[in-house]
């Protein structure tokens, strides 16, 4: 599956669309909330919530648990989303990665930029890429944009989900409102464990099974 995840509203009410061939088949919206950070992803046949609130110590006490955001099946607690650090024998080898625990299952997703060449989010389960996305470096309005590359169909949940959690830490621009603006999100990563999560040729051979050729 290829599905595009676009912001369809900033300022204090964000909102997502997600599309494959062009067509919404889900949407997710964040109303503005004082202290906490809820979003409704509205997906086929099901909705999820996904909640960031550092004063629920229910699911733990440590300052991990509490910057965690967790994630609801409805109103049953089914995973958390949470970053982290991967340690290596050379401090300058360290980098950051995100887990996503879901119903048993583990994520494990990695920011990889190229600087102007491309920003992109690895998505691994057991030792396996299963998705690639890759956000567009120029955004109008504040408004960001992600091409998911899915290896699955069935990975198109965790994988929205996340995306949603990523815009909303990373490019969230909340209470940011023009009339016209438009700047480029460039990161460059230097460890080469890191950059070795991105596989080029993923995307290709994601493409070349729905006909589409560079």
């Amino acid at each position: 599956m290829i599905a595009d995840i676009i912001q369809t509203k900033t300022n204090f009410n964000l909102s997502w669309n997600i599309l494959c061939n062009g067509t919404v088949i889900a949407d997710a919206e964040a109303p503005f909330m004082p202290n906490m950070f809820l979003s409704e992803i509205r997906l086929p046949g099901e909705i999820r919530k996904l909640i960031y609130d550092p004063s629920d110590t229910s699911y733990g006490k440590t300052l991990q648990d509490r910057l965690a955001f967790r994630v609801f099946d409805k109103d049953h607690y089914i995973g958390s989303i949470a970053g982290k650090t991967q340690m290596v024998k050379k401090f300058f080898g360290s980098y950051p990665y995100y887990e996503y625990q879901e119903n048993g299952e583990i994520y494990q997703v990695y920011e990889v930029g190229f600087g102007m060449k491309g920003l992109y989010l690895c998505f691994y389960k057991d030792g396996h890429l299963i998705c690639t996305v890759e956000k567009e470096l120029t955004t109008v309005n504040f408004k960001d944009k992600y091409k998911c590359y899915l290896a699955d169909d069935a990975y198109l949940t965790v994988v929205a989900t996340f995306v949603i959690y990523y815009d909303t830490v990373s490019y969230g621009d909340i209470m940011d409102l023009a009339v016209y603006s438009k700047k480029k999100s460039v990161v460059n990563t230097y460890q080469k464990a890191l950059k070795e999560k991105y596989d080029p040729e993923f995307i290709p051979r994601i493409k070349a099974m729905h006909g589409i050729y560079d």
